[in-house]
């Protein structure tokens, strides 16, 4: 049996696709979350099958999980494993994403139902679920918000910019805004991985663009939902 908790769910509101591709995301605990890791189903099977064996020979039951290293596993923790891999295994195999770090497991997909399916089924596995606004159409490299917006571009940065950009940016707060690492990081021609820059309008993207020398990972226009 699963414990009942709570029939109130942490909803939150999905302002950017995932991945570019996905408007829902369902964030799980699960103790065996590492053996759906890239969608590998038949470690994952594997996995479950001598844990059942252990379970049926009234052992206790222990996840191994590599070379000398184990963790004890509660019937629970199984079951859920057991269940959550039934339901993959009833989905169509490109109709969802996983990333799994440690315990925590976050499915990716563009269809309700399939949500639907888990909160049904998992409810007290469930840590948060990601939905977007039903009035937003979603699209790729565009963040939704209801704040005032000030500056209209988010713009992530690739390995390496051109270090005379660090001074540019300095010198045009109104029009760009960073924060103080990446400044320093670009100036000293350091890693710019990850680092993102706000950009005030088209013409200033334009213009940073070119001072960062072109090396842009990606650019995230910002939309206001009350005025779309």
């Amino acid at each position: 049996m699963y414990k009942q908790r709570s029939t109130l769910l942490k909803t939150l509101e999905t302002t950017k696709l995932f991945y570019d591709i996905y408007p829902y995301k369902i964030d799980l605990r699960l103790q065996l979350a590492p053996i759906f890791r890239e969608k590998k189903f038949g470690y994952t099977r594997e996995v479950l099958d001598y844990i059942q064996l252990d379970y049926e020979l009234g052992r206790p039951l222990i996840w191994r999980k590599g070379y000398r290293t184990t963790e004890p596993l509660e019937i629970n923790s199984f079951l859920d494993a057991k269940l959550f891999f039934n339901i993959c295994q009833s989905l169509n195999y490109e109709d969802y994403k996983l990333r799994v770090e440690q315990s925590h497991l976050a499915l990716y997909t563009k269809e309700y139902s399939i949500v639907d399916k888990i909160k049904n089924l998992m409810h007290d596995k469930i840590v948060s679920i990601h939905e977007p606004n039903k009035q937003v159409d979603l699209q790729p490299n565009t963040i939704y918000t209801e704040k005032p917006i000030e500056y209209e571009y988010k713009v992530t940065l690739g390995n390496k910019v051109n270090p005379g950009a660090g001074k540019w940016i300095e010198n045009n707060p109104s029009l760009i805004k960073a924060g103080q690492i990446c400044i320093e990081n670009i100036k000293n021609d350091g890693y710019t991985q990850g680092f993102y820059i706000f950009a005030k309008n088209e013409k200033v993207l334009n213009l940073l663009s070119i001072a960062l020398g072109g090396n842009i990972k990606r650019v995230d226009k910002y939309i206001n939902i009350t005025q779309s």
